[in-house]
């Protein structure tokens, strides 16, 4: 996994799979440590592409 420090020193990594991370941001999990209530979580979703004509290829 990527750890990388922004430019206030922040901590920051990268998570393949953020499940766990958005039921804690989402606050599912109220009895988790406060250092992880406070993370900040960026989700990124990418598109699916298909072959020109395609259309049984649906997005999630």
């Amino acid at each position: 996994m990527p750890v990388l420090y922004n430019k206030d020193g922040q901590f920051l990594f990268i998570q393949a799979q953020s499940k766990p991370f958005e039921e804690i941001s989402e606050g599912l999990h109220p009895q988790v440590a406060e250092p992880l209530k406070q993370i900040v979580l960026i989700s990124l979703r990418l598109k699916q592409s298909t072959k020109a004509g395609d259309s049984s290829v649906t997005e999630t």
